[in-house]
């Protein structure tokens, strides 16, 4: 593969977070994310409020998920010069990232179809957002897989310089068991747990930015060591 695909694909990560965050704030201004336990009035009145602003977002973040398709394209690309031929961790990830990005791109679609027409009823307006929110936050599951499979196949590189730095192995498996309690956002509508809540939204967003940001510096590293080999 051509060395400036792959660093087109790399920048495609960071790019994409960077609009994932200008789609969700300010153009939604989804942060912080509206409460579940909210009435279907006060629902409704965040949609009539700000219908062009979240129907831009949903537009901006969208663009941002298809940018992490030659993101994690790339990395499936890393493990697999790891893993040799026969790649299980390298089709894992790339399998679960797909889950992770359609669950994106369809939670910022039902916000597109939720602003469409805000003169519906409260309460259906408030259906739809539930099914965006939770569509948009519980992929805690195949991201979980996916993180996992990353930090596996980074660990069991035996080389003696390794493609990637074994730390980032033991990092990613600690993020990957951090997804986790999303996937509880489909139960509770206030703390810790629900879909604003601390270890559901606000800890994934960021070690999720924080650690994709590592990842394309360390990708980065990896292709220009191997064109200089």
């Amino acid at each position: 593969m051509n060395k400036w695909a792959q660093k087109l694909c790399t920048i495609c990560g960071p790019v994409g977070f960077v609009l994932f965050g200008i789609g969700l704030f300010p153009l939604a201004k989804f942060l912080p994310p509206p409460s579940p336990a909210a009435t279907a009035e006060q629902i409704s009145d965040i949609y009539s409020s700000n219908q062009l602003g979240i129907q831009l977002g949903a537009i901006v973040i969208m663009m941002s998920a298809s940018l992490f398709i030659p993101f994690f394209s790339m990395i499936t690309v890393i493990i697999k010069r790891i893993e040799g031929q026969d790649a299980p961790l390298a089709v894992t990830q790339i399998a679960s990232a797909i889950m992770v990005v359609v669950f994106f791109f369809t939670g910022a679609m039902l916000f597109a179809v939720t602003a469409f027409r805000p003169e519906r009823s409260a309460e259906l307006t408030q259906l739809m957002n539930d099914f965006a929110w939770i569509m948009f936050i519980s992929p805690g599951a195949p991201a979980f897989v996916q993180t996992a499979g990353i930090g596996l196949a980074i660990l069991s590189d035996k080389q003696a310089l390794p493609i990637l730095p074994r730390w980032f192995g033991y990092l990613s498996l600690w993020i990957a068991i951090l997804f986790v309690p999303a996937a509880l956002a489909v139960i509770f509508k206030t703390g810790p747990f629900a879909w604003n809540g601390l270890l559901s939204f606000w800890v994934p967003a960021i070690l999720v930015g924080g650690w994709s940001m590592m990842m394309a510096i360390l990708m980065f590293q990896s292709i220009n060591k191997r064109a200089v080999g």
